[in-house]
């Protein structure tokens, strides 16, 4: 007989994915009754649970199993998911050919399916962890990472010592050690309107914005032509969500656009910050006038994330699952965390995230399964 029946890991997670807990910023109503679930669950398995507002009805939750030791190990896995926009079913979570679909399912509703099932199994069965366990539902990671930095303050202001960190993100798998920073701004060109009969008459400001965009494009040209420091890869940048223009026969006086960047190693969070000014400066002042301008908003940098590619989690789980360490392009928590928490930090997780905003993301059911075995025995300090 299997340790974990799959009837009742898909029972569970389908109870999970049925909870709407949409980011706001993704026009849905927050992670409020996904955490307050956790939270009630967690305490009837006899887990001290804490409950930290983040933001207006936004709680990130803490539940501890402190079994005395003098350290902690970290199982942290976010509670927001992306929008459910035009999947009408995104929230009616079914099973098609070995597959769990539904929003959130591999991102990352099927890690706290399994931890909850672990977790139920060892107080049913008597069993405790020789460490203590920290289990993390963290709101907004899915935006702008708020339950991630308030995890990191809570635990600098109860000086936990972390001894491992596992985040949860769709691997395949693969125990992961590593990803790019991140870099996020928006940009505002500035022109002046006139009428399309005479567009001499006004500066165009979605032709200076098309100016820049170029000129991003051959940024990302110069950063992909110089040489990997190591095994994150090299820097990239491009445009992504672009908009200007008040009418159909107005010359816009103003066009904005998202400017994306993922930062390696062998450039800095500042240096990403004045390649990506100074480039698009150098567009603007090419035709000096007192009535052309831009503002570059940013709204997030982060430098890389790179753990111990020795450390003793990551060897445990490469052995464990078979699969060699390795670093992803996506960003998780760790932006956040870095390695200020500790330097025996993975990403880890069933699913793959190329399907993981899509309008049919799912989990496989099997690989799931085999992943709760493998994370048990990390719970359980086998």
């Amino acid at each position: 007989m299997e340790r974990f029946s799959k009837e009742e890991f898909i029972e569970l997670l389908s109870l999970l994915v049925k909870f709407n807990s949409v980011n706001p910023a993704h026009g849905g109503p927050g992670e409020a009754l996904f955490t307050d679930y956790l939270r009630r669950t967690l305490k009837k398995l006899g887990l001290k649970v804490v409950s930290e507002e983040i933001a207006k009805n936004r709680f990130n939750v803490y539940a501890m199993w402190d079994v005395g030791s003098d350290s902690w190990d970290v199982f942290d896995a976010h509670s927001d998911t992306v929008t459910i926009r035009d999947w009408p079913e995104a929230l009616q979570p079914k099973v098609v050919d070995g597959k769990l679909y539904g929003r959130g399912a591999v991102d990352v509703k099927v890690n706290w399916a399994m931890w909850l099932m672990i977790l139920e199994d060892m107080v049913k069965n008597g069993k405790k962890p020789l460490h203590n366990k920290l289990f993390v539902a963290t709101v907004d990671e899915e935006v702008g990472f708020l339950g991630a930095r308030g995890f990191l303050n809570w635990v600098l202001r109860e000086k936990l010592n972390i001894r491992r960190l596992l985040i949860a993100e769709p691997t395949q798998l693969q125990p992961i050690f590593g990803h790019r920073g991140g870099y996020n701004s928006r940009v505002t060109v500035l022109g002046a309107e006139a009428h399309s009969a005479i567009p001499e008459q006004g500066i165009n400001a979605i032709e200076w914005a098309a100016s820049c965009v170029t000129a991003v494009r051959r940024l990302r040209e110069q950063f992909q032509s110089g040489e990997a420091v190591d095994l994150l890869g090299k820097s990239t940048i491009t445009t992504t969500l672009i908009e200007g223009g008040s009418a159909q026969n107005v010359v816009p006086g103003q066009c904005q656009f998202s400017v994306i960047g993922r930062i390696g190693s062998e450039l800095s969070v500042d240096g990403m910050r004045e390649s990506v000014a100074g480039t698009i400066q150098r567009v603007i002042a090419a035709e000096p006038t007192a009535n052309l301008s831009v503002r570059i908003k940013e709204y997030a940098a982060y430098p890389p994330l790179l753990g111990d590619a020795n450390g003793e989690l990551l060897r445990m789980l490469a052995q464990q699952t078979g699969l060699s360490a390795g670093v992803v392009n996506f960003g998780s928590n760790g932006f956040i965390y870095g390695t200020q928490l500790t330097n025996n930090v993975v990403i880890f997780g069933p699913g793959n995230i190329s399907v993981a905003h899509t309008k049919s993301e799912y989990v496989p059911v099997d690989e799931a399964m085999r992943a709760i075995e493998i994370t048990a025995r990390l719970i359980n300090d086998e």
